[in-house]
Formats: C-alpha cells, sequence, structure tokens
C-alpha cells in the first residue's frame, strides 16, 4: 500500500506481456500517417507536409487503381511516401437484424 492510501501492484512475472526485447526483436520505429485525401477532398496542407503535390498523388491513386479523388473514403501517406488508399462503399449493404 502507498503512503496515499493507493494499492500498487506488479503482474507475476509468468503473467506479463510478452515484448519485442523478450524475443530478442528490434522491431523499426512507427511513424504518423498524413490524411491526404478524407471523403474524397484533397487536404492540402497535409499533402504539403508531406513534400508532395496534387501530381504526384494523382499519380500514386491512380497506380492504387482509384479512377477519381471523389472515390476515395480516406487516403494516407506515410514517412516513406507510401500511399494507402481506402475507397468508399458504392453499395449498400442490406441490414440483417437478426445477426
Amino acid at each position: 500500500m502507498e503512503g496515499d492510501g493507493k494499492i500498487s501492484f506488479l503482474p507475476k512475472v509468468s503473467d506479463r506481456p510478452l515484448t519485442p526485447s523478450d524475443l530478442n526483436l528490434t522491431p523499426g520505429q512507427d511513424y504518423m500517417v498524413a490524411n491526404v485525401i478524407i471523403d474524397g477532398k484533397i487536404r492540402r496542407e497535409n499533402l504539403r507536409h508531406t513534400g508532395n503535390d496534387e501530381k504526384w498523388l494523382q499519380r500514386q491513386i491512380k497506380g492504387q487503381g482509384a479512377s477519381s479523388i471523389e472515390d476515395i473514403l480516406l487516403a494516407t501517406c506515410d514517412a516513406n511516401n507510401k500511399v494507402t488508399v481506402f475507397m468508399k462503399e458504392t453499395k449498400k449493404k442490406p441490414v440483417d437484424l437478426l445477426m
């Protein structure tokens, strides 16, 4: 028990979460991604921060099969300029209330 009345505890060694260092792994650093398209609209400020322009972005999304920016729900750009595109759902799925 702590001096302020709170209780502190440590998990048993056998029950603590596994970490990469437990397996002698050194994973790469995670970096944030920039949302460059949200709901079919280019976020120009975010795109500018990636160091790229709209022509570059157009080439990237066409390379991933998107015909138009308006068809994209979300597109992100990581620190290595890898663009990930998530398309808008065009077909409405029927709602199954029994599931």
